[in-house]
């Protein structure tokens, strides 16, 4: 669907932020749902050439839906985000904090994205299980996005696995507007908006609820019971780039 954002008062029938509806099949069919929508069986079959339309449809999503609140609004809302990304480089990434806690199901947004998003996170759980590193599948992820949806997707995914991560969340742990960004997530999983029921026996479920100070914790615990002082004083560095990341964000 690619309606003109600049003719979008109110949701046009059937379509939400640009984003064709689900077809309903009738009582009690789910909003979404990794299995709702034609995403797992593409994942399936044509994993790259799925990825890449899904970060499409992301992209096109967060867009529209940004344009959207401009008009109903009158306002410039912050939707964007100036990132790093690991062998990418710095990157643009559209969305708001909204968008970025899509994979969850805990915040409003088009269900298709939602169930989308659902349906790529089972996908690169079982790509991992059979030996997919995480920095590929991190890569793959982002090789082609340009929507904070599909980031959100990808730091849950290794916070989830945080026991076998070793510098693949570092360069996201510098950055402010990612703390910020998932410190809204992590309020949203207490909240009562899921869109699907979250499953306990998912890989790292005790990790949902864990905030990037958590992680930094983990991390810094394992290394020093490793007694990996390299490790530990790569840390000190990240987090004193954090501070002066977040001085300058703040005109310090």
């Amino acid at each position: 669907e690619r309606p003109d954002p600049t003719k979008i008062v109110f949701d046009m029938p059937g379509i939400a932020d640009g984003i064709r509806h689900h077809t309903s099949t009738g009582v009690g069919f789910p909003f979404a749902g990794w299995y709702v929508g034609p995403f797992r069986m593409l994942l399936h079959t044509q994993p790259l050439e799925a990825l890449a339309f899904i970060n499409r449809v992301l992209d096109h999503a967060v867009n529209v839906s940004t344009r959207r609140v401009e008009i109903l609004d009158d306002v410039t809302p912050e939707s964007s985000l100036e990132v790093d990304l690991p062998n990418l480089g710095r990157r643009h990434l559209a969305g708001d904090a909204r968008a970025w806690s899509w994979y969850r199901g805990t915040t409003f947004g088009p269900y298709p994205c939602i169930s989308a998003l659902l349906s790529l996170e089972v996908a690169i759980d079982a790509w991992h299980e059979v030996g997919v590193p995480l920095e590929t599948v991190t890569y793959r992820l982002l090789e082609h996005s340009n929507n904070v949806a599909t980031l959100g997707l990808a730091i849950g995914f290794l916070v989830r696995h945080l026991d076998e991560v070793t510098t693949e969340l570092d360069a996201f742990l510098t950055q402010p507007a990612i703390w910020e960004l998932e410190f809204g997530r992590m309020v949203g999983e207490h909240g009562l908006l899921h869109a699907q029921r979250d499953d306990p026996e998912v890989r790292g479920f005790d990790k949902r609820r864990y905030s990037l100070a958590d992680v930094a914790t983990a991390l810094t615990v394992q290394a020093m019971i490793s007694h990996d002082d390299a490790r530990v004083a790569v840390l000190e560095n990240l987090a004193d780039q954090l501070v002066a990341n977040a001085t300058d964000d703040q005109g310090m």
